[in-house]
């Protein structure tokens, strides 16, 4: 009896982290047309032994774009668009990439719609998922399936509930991207 209940108890947990696919992360999460709120980001450059913190507000609308606001330490101006990145501090333009002009823009312009909306599909050209899930709460590591990709980025981290909650991107070369969103809101 004591064997059974163990054995039952084994099977119980298992089963509560259940692999995650593609298909189940677009059952369990949200995906609505715009989103808003608060992000910090910790960048840790292992070279110089260091993290840098940023802090901001971030918006977007599927498919049309995602303005990333940082605030602090030092005001910049994110927009992505299908089409083109632009980069702003103040009313001056600091970059300004056409994705069709630059294939390895365009593919991390991708990723990063596809991460930041949801769009779970749209990754499984790029990555191998794995990962689990303890009720609402679900954590997917990303693993790069090409060799370009894997020469920048060994794995991309994903949690949350509903939504995003937080975003690791672990560099090819030790450096670390640690995102944690929050206040998020569905945009009108």
């Amino acid at each position: 009896m004591i064997r059974l209940s163990m054995l039952m108890m084994l099977f119980i947990s298992f089963s509560a982290q259940a692999e995650l696919s593609y298909d189940l992360l677009a059952k369990l999460t949200d995906s609505p047309a715009s989103l808003q709120g608060r992000f910090e980001q910790q960048k840790q450059i292992v070279e110089f032994d260091t993290t840098l913190t940023s802090q901001g507000r971030f918006e977007y609308q599927r498919h049309q774009f995602i303005h990333w606001m940082t605030e602090t330490p030092i005001e910049n101006e994110l927009t992505m668009t299908p089409d083109d990145i632009v980069s702003r501090q103040g009313n001056n333009e600091i970059l300004h990439i056409k994705t069709d002009k630059n294939p390895s823009v365009q593919i991390l312009s991708n990723i990063f719609f596809a991460v930041l909306t949801a769009q779970w599909h749209d990754l499984a050209e790029f990555f191998y998922a794995n990962g689990e899930q303890h009720g609402e709460q679900w954590h997917v590591t990303l693993t790069p399936k090409k060799q370009t990709l894997k020469q920048v980025v060994s794995s991309v981290e994903l949690s949350g509930d509903k939504w995003l909650r937080e975003v690791t991107l672990n560099e090819h070369n030790g450096d670390k991207t640690h995102i944690t969103f929050s206040e998020l809101s569905q945009s009108h």
